[in-house]
């Protein structure tokens, strides 16, 4: 058995950025030791101190650990029913992730402010997506939960009135929260085009394209990712 101790290592080995746990060993043998950290840590180093000797901060044994998969970072994507802008906007960042090849460091979710849970994504807006080569058939909406805003990195909204829903019910995390298009240093909504016309499908899939494709440094920024 062992018990993890608080407080933070301060050897010289241990290198900056890295998370350090203090192992006290309680019993002996050590047989199997899991020690989890905080999931945006990608390094884990850890001592034994030696019990028989309190004065001695460690025995000479001291390890660094690298997780054997990148620390996978969320990015939820929010619109007011999750089935028309939100979807989109996912897509389009997956299929960016994937053409970076970064699809396995980041996951995409989406979700709405006021949604129903379970419904397709708009008819005109899976046909306008996939004339440009995205497909929202296996989309399903879901309401956002304090769960989603917790978890995500980063939050994506569309307007500015889903920026105050979210500070309203969870106005700690305001931090995280920016409008699509204000990664690319422009703010603006990006409106609404469910009920409208085809047209309005069309231009809005443009404007969430170049917001996209003109924040993706601001994206990888604030992801902390190369």
């Amino acid at each position: 058995m062992a018990s993890l101790s608080s407080k933070p290592c301060s050897r010289s080995c241990m290198t900056s950025g890295e998370i350090s746990v203090g192992i006290q060993i309680v019993d002996l043998p050590l047989h199997v030791l899991q020690i989890s950290a905080g999931r945006h840590e990608a390094y884990l180093s850890f001592f034994w101190p030696a019990p028989q000797l309190p004065k001695a901060p460690c025995l000479g044994i001291c390890m660094t650990l690298r997780y054997p998969y990148a620390i996978m970072k969320t990015v939820l994507v929010v619109c007011t029913a999750n089935i028309c802008r939100s979807p989109l906007v996912a897509a389009l960042l997956e299929d960016r992730l994937a053409t970076a090849g970064l699809a396995d460091q980041v996951r995409i979710s989406s979700a709405g402010v006021f949604a129903e849970a379970g419904l397709p994504a708009s008819t005109t807006m899976r046909q306008r997506a996939a004339a440009r080569g995205f497909d929202l058939t296996a989309h399903r909406s879901a309401p956002v939960t304090a769960a989603d805003l917790t978890e995500a990195d980063l939050i994506l909204v569309m307007e500015e009135a889903h920026r105050k829903t979210i500070f309203y019910r969870a106005p700690y995390l305001l931090h995280k929260v920016y409008r699509l298009a204000e990664l690319a240093g422009i703010h603006a909504d990006l409106d609404d085009p469910y009920g409208g016309p085809e047209a309005g499908y069309d231009v809005a899939i443009d404007l969430a394209t170049n917001y996209v494709d003109a924040g993706w440094p601001t994206l990888l920024e604030k992801l902390e990712l190369p």
